[in-house]
């Protein structure tokens, strides 16, 4: 029940209209109230497949995992998003290590049809259009299980626990050639970015709004700010580029 709830409130699904009844209604004397506009969603409900067991060498039974939805909503910026609905009935260490999973997961490969070694996720998603493997998105759904404060060590604890994953390798650079001073960026092509919400924020708020919390940006943003990698290598780049104008100007 809480997975349907979950996509219910990313897509913000409306009822569909019945046929109107005709009835004979006196002059109102007031303006009727407005009706609030409803939050934009992501995706339809066709963008969905929920418990997804995602096929694993037969080798390696214990490095797979089953994806309570995912979505795919390239039109959204969403190639793929795996969505993990969390009641509180586990402990922050179950749910860590099924975060762990899809990261043994998403580093398996096998053979194209070339015989050229890729990725094995990538032979039924597209690409993400971004660094690292696909985004696991955490949507704590408690209702009276946990309080506030409860929810809050729960998501920093697996924050905590799940920190080698989501964090990206720092790599230092020189800034500029003959410069004494460093600078560098963050390798993410091995991390999962790991977002965390409620099923309370995306009710009320809807999915567009700032209501996802990205493991390491320390920060409640909108979707597409989440996903971004603000400082990787491609980010890096420019500032890199910018002392060199400064020099040669």
């Amino acid at each position: 029940m809480a997975v349907n709830e979950t996509i219910i409130a990313l897509t913000r699904t409306v009822p569909e209209p019945t046929r109107p009844v005709r009835r004979v209604v006196p002059p109102a004397r007031t303006a009727p109230p407005a009706v609030p506009v409803p939050a934009a969603g992501i995706g339809t409900a066709r963008s969905w497949s929920t418990d997804v067991a995602h096929p694993l060498p037969a080798a390696r039974p214990h490095d797979g995992v089953r994806a309570h939805a995912v979505l795919q909503a390239p039109e959204a910026g969403l190639p793929v998003l795996m969505v993990e609905v969390d009641r509180g009935t586990d402990s922050d260490d179950v749910l860590a290590a099924k975060v762990g999973r899809y990261r043994r997961y998403f580093r398996l490969k096998t053979k194209d049809p070339r015989g050229v070694d890729v990725l094995l996720w990538r032979t039924f998603y597209p690409p993400t259009g971004r660094e690292g493997h696909p985004p696991v998105a955490v949507v704590f759904a408690p209702g009276t299980r946990l309080g506030e404060q409860a929810l809050k060590n729960r998501m920093n604890r697996v924050m905590s626990l799940t920190r080698e994953i989501w964090s990206g390798e720092y790599t230092k650079e020189d800034q500029h050639d003959g410069a004494s001073t460093t600078a560098g960026y963050y390798d993410f092509s091995d991390t999962i970015p790991l977002l965390f919400t409620t099923l309370d924020r995306l009710r009320t708020d809807g999915p567009h709004a700032t209501v996802w919390w990205r493991c390491g940006h320390g920060r409640w943003e909108t979707l597409p700010d989440a996903l971004a990698n603000p400082q990787d290598l491609d980010a890096w780049h420019p500032r890199d580029t910018e002392p060199r104008r400064h020099e040669t100007a």
